[in-house]
């Protein structure tokens, strides 16, 4: 039951290989997700093979949560990933250090969010040139009245015309 009608997201590493997926409920009411990873010994994850190219042109990645996060902001920073959880694992870690000198961090706006990219920023911020948290912008609620919470929400409430501006405003040098 658990997989009916479900999106399959593929999770790749930097080459585009597939090496997991995940599989997502169509119904929004449906909470959670389910993973499946055929190894662990490479970063795997939501859009890293469409990313890789950007990040290595761009020294720099945008790094999100969910799979659905990274869609509108990918349309915004191309060298976006979605690392299915609020935490960078020490294997991907490591994998930045090398390829990249510009972290923007753009988790949920949540207490977990907020905490991840507050330790990931304390514990990481001098092995980087630059790493920032984006802001989400205040007092934005969806239809529903709700808060946003994540990039997902916000391009639901924002659209790409006033995402994009939000997004790139907050990336200094």
């Amino acid at each position: 039951k658990k997989l009916r009608d479900s999106y399959v997201l593929p999770l790749t590493n930097p080459r585009k290989e597939i090496l997991g997926v995940q599989f997502r409920s169509v119904d929004k009411s449906n909470k959670g997700y389910l993973d499946y990873f055929l190894r662990r010994d490479e970063p795997a994850l939501f859009g890293l093979g469409q990313a890789a190219p950007h990040m290595d042109d761009s020294s720099s990645v945008c790094i999100v949560e969910g799979a659905f996060d990274l869609f509108p902001v990918q349309r915004v920073f191309p060298f976006t990933i979605g690392t299915i959880t609020a935490q960078v694992t020490e294997l991907l870690l490591r994998w930045l250090i090398r390829l990249v000198t510009k972290v923007y961090l753009f988790y949920d706006a949540d207490s977990v969010g907020r905490t991840a990219c507050r330790d990931f920023t304390f514990a990481h911020r001098s092995k980087f040139d630059h790493l920032q948290s984006l802001e989400y912008p205040r007092g934005v609620t969806l239809a529903n009245g709700k808060f946003v919470k994540d990039p997902a929400d916000l391009w639901e409430a924002l659209g790409d015309d006033r995402l994009k501006p939000h997004l790139i405003n907050q990336i200094r040098e």
